[in-house]
C-alpha cells in the first residue's frame, strides 16, 4: 500500500495527495471488526510516538500496521 500511495506522490511533495484516495477501497470503519480496531489502536501509537519525537521506536509498529493492512485486504 506504502508503494502504491508513493506512485500517486511527486518527488518532494510529502507521502501523498487527498486524490489518492479515491484509487484505494478502503472499507469503512467498523467498530467491531478486529481488524480495523487493530489498525485504530496501531495508528493511535504511531501518532504518540511521532509526536514525542521517538520515531526510532515505530519501526516494529509501522511492519505490524503494514501487515494489519494485508489482513485487511486479504479478507483473513
Amino acid at each position: 500500500m506504502r508503494e502504491f500511495i508513493k506512485s500517486y506522490s511527486s518527488a518532494g511533495r510529502g507521502f501523498g495527495t487527498p486524490s489518492v484516495m479515491q484509487h484505494i477501497g478502503i472499507p469503512k470503519f467498523e467498530e467491531k471488526n478486529k481488524v480495523h480496531q487493530k489498525l485504530s489502536e496501531l495508528s493511535l501509537m504511531l501518532h504518540q510516538l511521532k509526536a514525542k519525537g521517538e520515531e526510532e521506536k515505530m519501526t516494529l509498529l509501522e511492519k505490524e500496521l503494514d501487515e494489519t493492512v494485508m489482513k485487511l485486504f486479504s479478507g483473513k
